[in-house]
């Protein structure tokens, strides 16, 4: 118990669940189990989807600044009439095509991040699964039973 309390993780507040209702038979054991998993996915969720987001708005954001880029090239080049120039016009479309690569390259990471943050998700999630099943199978059918009483929280 000291251990599971001292372990900051979701494995560990899995095991000091299973550890507390050891003597509560095996379908409170796991209901228990369950319930404790079931708190910890969202604590583990929480920022994995505001990255998400990030990374299917970060091109539009991107495109938007092209189209601003680009209206605001052909505003010039209207207001300035037979004497407009392509390196006038030129200006405007690097400035466009500036936010556009910077919309990408946010997403692109943003993505990145969000792909490596869900699997690791889904990892600490599978190794609660793990642990919480071999804890209850130990202490159900596998720990002897005289040291079934040395367990007494």
């Amino acid at each position: 118990m000291t251990v599971c309390e001292e372990t900051p993780g979701s494995v560990a507040s899995v095991i000091k669940i299973a550890l507390l209702n050891h003597d509560q038979g095996e379908s409170k054991m796991r209901s228990s189990i369950q319930s404790a998993a079931l708190v910890q996915i969202p604590i583990l969720e929480r920022r994995v989807a505001t990255i998400g987001v990030a990374a299917k708005v970060a091109p539009l954001i991107g495109l938007l600044g092209t189209i601003f880029g680009m209206l605001k090239g052909f505003m010039v080049m209207q207001s300035q009439g037979g004497y407009a120039n392509a390196s006038m016009f030129s200006e405007y479309i690097f400035q466009a095509i500036i936010t556009t690569a910077f919309g990408l390259a946010l997403a692109i990471v943003a993505y990145l991040a969000h792909h490596f943050l869900y699997g690791r998700i889904r990892a600490i999630v599978h190794d609660m699964e793990w642990a919480g099943n071999e804890i209850m199978q130990f202490l159900l059918h596998d720990l002897p039973e005289e040291d079934v009483d040395e367990v007494k929280i």
